[in-house]
């Protein structure tokens, strides 16, 4: 498994190949200010009663501020500096993530291709 924050590119890596990424802890103030964006202030993740009550027994971050943080982790591992985002074919939350939880990404490079033209690749992770 290779450590991540470096420069890879097409040409570095394989299908098989498995890189990760640096950690972020998600806080008080990301949070919040997530919920100012969206206007999502759902009280399962602004307030510490309604979340004492909860079946987690703590506040819990926004589904998609992680999905967001994620994004920012793999585009820091370095394999994807100057790449597009294409879409997400499955995505899953299997656990809750609270505030104060650090989150990491363990990436796996499923397969690659040329584009038709061959000026780029395509690439198909597994987070």
């Amino acid at each position: 498994m290779r450590q991540a924050e470096q420069t890879y590119y097409y040409e570095d890596v394989e299908a098989g190949d498995e890189f990760t990424s640096p950690s972020r802890m998600l806080s008080e103030s990301d949070v919040m200010q997530f919920a100012g964006l969206t206007g999502d202030f759902n009280e399962i993740h602004t307030s510490v009663t309604y979340a004492k009550e909860n079946a987690y027994g703590a506040r819990t971050v926004h589904g998609m501020l992680t999905l967001a943080m994620a994004n920012g982790l793999y585009v820091r591992s370095g394999i994807f500096k100057n790449s597009v985002f294409l879409g997400i074919d499955n995505w899953k939350f299997i656990k809750p993530v609270k505030l104060g939880d650090t989150i990491w990404l363990k990436l796996f490079i499923q397969d690659k291709r040329e584009t038709k033209d061959g000026l780029s690749g395509i690439m198909g992770i597994e987070i």
